[in-house]
């Protein structure tokens, strides 16, 4: 029984089929007979297109042909509007799908535009708007009430203007084909749009309500070249401007707004090119690029999260994932770990920051891992905490680079507070100045607070400790906003230390060449104690010739060595007090070269740049002691046999002085003057004793130049000089050609030694 019944519900379906099948093509016999009518009568297809879109109707012409898909009507210069709000859309077909429009989801006609010019806005209130759609004449009219009285839209090779000024976005796409369907309150569209006529095509998808303005949308490109839609891609003057690879990207909207979004990518060859800065496009680019993040709106502002973040540069590969920041109402930021390199160059290319940060983070490059960061706004301004794990920053022209910072900060608006990891070291690199690089240990805090328009960063107590010394520094430096070089408010103490250790804290690009050399030089050894130093003033007036600010640095000198020249002596046990004042500096104490005790030392220097290093000394002591010491200067070589010949006993003083011009070329000179008081003074090779030496001799650098002399041979009272003007003393002989005057008996000076007959025509003649 069931069987017969499905056996005759079968045959009557058969039956259905085939009557509708007879009657559609009865139906598409009628319309294709009645085309010719349909362009024979073009008011009756003007009334109706008014009457579906609600809107006046003109055009040239109309023309009609069969196709596959059903009827088509082909409109020549359609406009659909009046007056200035018409909308010139152009040649336009209108097709009736008999037979797709059967379909579920599918309409009857089609509206098929052909170069179309759309224009895509975003509005300050951040919602977004299509232009350029017919039936938007009218303020607040809705286009899409008569796209669906017109069936299904199709734009084929239209035009796309998008226009963000918040973006700085004014561009063109030259080609897009759009499909557009209207049902009801949905609003369904598929894009597919070209850079260029011969680019890569990107593909997009819309599904939205129109009386809500809520739904979906879709971008994306298997294969994209990032330079051909540069004109869209930027905002705050950066520009990407190459690149290529696969991205894809799906949004959600609210209210006509985007409120989610989600991105995926993997880029190479990614170029950005910033604002222009001094004359130039600065540009930064990222040999790899993969990212996975995502952006959300809320009632009180945004906040995006990048999951994955991965950057490529040249050997260089970098993580940022975890990063979240939010902002629009109050702003944070969240991060695992940060390197902040590549974002900072990334920041360096927009207009957003001022002229002179970009300048710097493009030169001095900042890196560093960030560790645990927390950034918030909070009553009053953001507040911060975050660990910094090596921080740092080259050199940039004579300003000093640093590496390796590391510590905790935390603080908000009103200022901020880094407490220094002491464990991790430090590298301070000013080739200028100190040379080889510093590599020190920080223990304590700094702080920093805003001022006026500028900041002050301060320190309570901080420790820095090097290679061989260590230095505990309070007070700070502050920036007063304009620009300029801060004021300097700094007290230190330095711990006990060696004497050589001095020569690395040269300020060399400030000193003359020669005075740093002379100072490498003659800091031999020793121990620095009791050191302080101040600085107070603005460093615009730096080094402070005039009194503009004071530098004072104090510290005793114990048991040191200095050599005033390489060839002379050094002075040990060096006991002196070290002064630096303004742009200068002085030594006083006492020290001792060789058995020669030198109760007074003086050293100094005027100006580092301009003035002259000077050296004072007197010294004390036995004349064979004052004979070893010439023996061993360069004294010796102006007469080096008379001084091998030499003894010498009794009190002696010397008086010594080192002069050492800076800045200017001009020779060092070395003077002195030899005092002696009751000393004795032989001579073996000619069997001479003199008795009850009194007087003095005067030096330079070529020896002896003038000599006065009270002495006594024998008991005999005499005199015995050397004129100045003389030349070069070379031995004994040039000695009396310079002019002797002896009160003792000439003859028995010569029987004593028969080999100075020569003397007798030089002498004065007089004899006893």
């Amino acid at each position: 029984m069931l069987l017969r019944h499905a056996r005759r519900a079968h045959v009557g379906l058969g039956y259905v089929v085939a009557v509708a099948a007879i009657t559609l093509a009865i139906v598409l016999g009628l319309v294709s007979l009645a085309l010719p009518l349909i362009a024979a009568h073009p008011a009756r297809v003007q009334a109706w297109l008014e009457h579906r879109t609600g809107q006046p109707v003109s055009f040239r012409g109309v023309g009609t042909r069969w196709t596959r898909l059903g009827p088509l009507i082909q409109l020549q210069d359609l406009r659909v509007g009046r007056g200035r709000d018409a909308v010139v859309i152009g040649d336009a077909e209108l097709l009736a799908s008999v037979y797709r429009g059967l379909l579920p989801g599918h309409a009857f006609t089609e509206l098929r535009l052909r170069g179309l010019a759309l224009t895509l806005v975003r509005g300050d209130d951040g919602t977004w708007q299509v232009r350029g759609i017919p039936g938007q004449e009218k303020p607040g009219a809705d286009p899409f009430a008569a796209l669906e009285r017109l069936g299904e839209l199709h734009v084929i090779g239209g035009r796309l203007a998008v226009v963000a000024p918040a973006y700085g976005i004014n561009a063109t796409v030259p080609r897009i084909d759009v499909r557009l369907r209207v049902d009801g309150p949905r609003v369904r569209a598929g894009v597919r749009a070209w850079p260029r006529r011969d680019g890569s095509a990107v593909d997009a998808v819309l599904d939205f309500d129109r009386a809500s303005g809520n739904g979906r949308a879709y971008a994306g490109a298997a294969r994209v070249e990032l330079a051909d839609w540069s004109a869209l891609l930027q905002a705050g003057g950066v520009r990407v401007a190459s690149g290529h690879g696969g991205a894809r990207a799906w949004a959600d909207l609210r209210g006509n707004r985007i409120t989610r979004l989600v991105a995926q990518g993997g880029l190479d060859r990614v170029a950005l090119d910033g604002a222009r800065l001094d004359g130039r496009t600065p540009r930064l680019v990222f040999d790899r690029l993969d990212v996975l993040g995502g952006w959300q709106a809320g009632r009180d502002g945004w906040r995006a999260t990048l999951s994955r973040l991965r950057l490529e540069q040249g050997d260089s590969k970098q993580a940022l994932d975890g990063l979240a920041l939010s902002g629009g109402g109050r702003f944070s930021l969240d991060a695992r770990d940060v390197d902040i390199a590549p974002l900072l160059q990334a920041a360096a290319l927009t207009d957003r920051l001022p002229a002179g940060t970009r300048r710097w983070i493009r030169s001095a490059r900042p890196s560093g891992l960030v560790q645990a960061l927390q950034l918030r706004q909070a009553r009053g301004g953001a507040v911060i905490d975050a660990r910094l794990a090596s921080v740092g920053f080259a050199r940039v022209g004579s300003a000093p680079g640093l590496q390796g910072l590391a510590g905790r900060i935390r603080g908000g608006a009103d200022g901020v507070e880094f407490d220094f990891d002491a464990h991790r070291p430090v590298r301070f690199s000013w080739p200028q100045a100190f040379g080889p690089d510093h590599v020190v240990r920080l223990d304590g805090r700094a702080v920093a607070w805003p001022e006026g328009a500028g900041w002050q960063v301060a320190t309570p107590a901080l420790r820095i400790g090097g290679d061989g010394y260590a230095a505990n520094v309070r007070g700070g430096l502050r920036w007063q906003g304009d620009g300029t070089r801060p004021w300097i408010d700094l007290a230190a103490d330095v711990e006990p230390t060696r004497v050589p250790v001095a020569r690395r804290f040269w300020v060399r690009h400030l000193m003359a060449p020669h005075l740093v050399q002379w100072l490498d030089a003659a800091l031999v050894g020793g121990r620095l104690q009791n050191g302080r130093a101040l600085i107070v003033g603005d460093l615009d007036d730096w080094p402070f010739r005039k009194g503009e600010g004071r530098f004072e640095a104090r510290a005793r000198i114990i048991g040191a060595t200095l050599k005033f020249q390489p060839d002379w002596p050094a002075a040990q046990d060096v006991d002196a007090e070290v002064a630096f004042a303004g742009n200068g500096f002085q030594i006083d104490g006492h020290a001792r070269i060789g058995a020669i005790a030198l109760p007074a030392l003086h050293a100094g220097i005027d100006d580092y740049a301009s003035g002259a290093l000077t050296v004072t000394a007197h010294g004390v002591g036995d004349a064979g002691a004052l004979l070893d010491l010439v023996r061993a200067s360069p004294l010796r070589q102006s007469q080096p046999e008379t001084l091998a010949a030499l003894s010498a006993k009794g009190p002696a003083q010397v008086y010594f002085r080192l002069g050492l011009p800076l800045g200017r070329p001009e020779p060092m000179t070395v003077s002195g003057e030899v005092a002696l008081d009751g000393a004795m003074l032989a001579d073996r090779r000619w069997n001479l004793r003199f008795e009850q030496v009194r007087g003095s001799a005067r030096y330079d650098r070529n020896g002896f130049s003038a000599a006065d002399l009270a002495v006594r041979h024998e008991g005999q009272p005499g005199r015995l000089g050397l004129r100045a003007g003389v030349g070069h003393v070379r031995d004994a002989r040039n000695v009396f050609e310079g002019g002797v005057d002896a009160a003792f008996d000439i003859d028995d000076l010569l029987a004593r030694a028969p080999e100075m007959a020569w003397l007798a025509p030089h002498v004065a003649g007089r004899s006893t």
